[in-house]
């Protein structure tokens, strides 16, 4: 059963099974669009899935992980007290 997974941990996932192959994953995607963009009919859904995939993982390379956290308040900008008369 799959359960909801977070963008990190899929972007984790993609880039770990990609790389099983001891090769970088964003390597072999960028020769593969090019292979396909010299073809004589090139398969435009397969390019742009891997463009895709390639955006992804370039991302997943750069982020930091998420943390949520509640706002704190800013303090209320407060006059200057008065002594009362």
């Amino acid at each position: 059963m799959m359960g909801p997974k977070t963008l990190a941990e899929i972007k984790t996932g993609l880039r770990a099974a990609l790389a099983r192959s001891g090769k970088d994953p964003i390597e072999w995607l960028e020769r593969r669009i090019a292979q396909l963009g010299k073809a004589a009919k090139p398969d435009l859904r397969e390019i742009e899935l891997l463009q895709g995939l390639c955006h992804v993982l370039q991302d997943a390379g750069n982020a930091k992980p998420s943390r949520k956290s509640k706002r704190r308040r800013e303090p209320a900008a407060s006059s200057p007290r008065t002594p009362d008369a």
